[in-house]
């Protein structure tokens, strides 16, 4: 079984299923904000060495997939900083750690 098929309702939300893991929910390219502070790593692989947090709020361009069991890794680039590095889309306990960065422009807009 694949680990992302947990059933959660954040794996619903990002329309992910058995054979569509929650990292393919952000499209190569889109640009994306952290929920929550996150942590970069050099390499998919979460034993990779830390490069560092990210606050909550940064902005990162998508780059590429994981191909990991968690189905949860990508690649990004932080684009205040210019880093690029892997992070995860979903915590282990299913909690949602991006957004599309559309969402926070309709929110501010929601909000005047």
């Amino acid at each position: 079984a694949k680990a992302w098929a947990a059933g959660s309702a954040a794996v619903a939300a990002l329309g992910a299923s058995e054979g569509r893991p929650p990292c393919v929910a952000f499209d190569i390219g889109d640009e994306v904000l952290t929920r929550c502070a996150t942590v970069m790593r050099e390499e998919e692989d979460m034993d990779s060495a830390e490069m560092g947090q990210l606050r909550k709020g940064s902005g990162l361009k998508v780059l590429a997939h994981g191909i990991g069991p968690t189905g949860r890794r990508l690649r990004v680039l932080e684009i205040d900083s210019g880093k690029q590095g892997w992070i995860s889309c979903m915590a282990q306990t299913g909690r949602l750690l991006l957004q599309q960065q559309q969402q926070k422009q309709q929110q501010q807009l929601q909000q005047q």
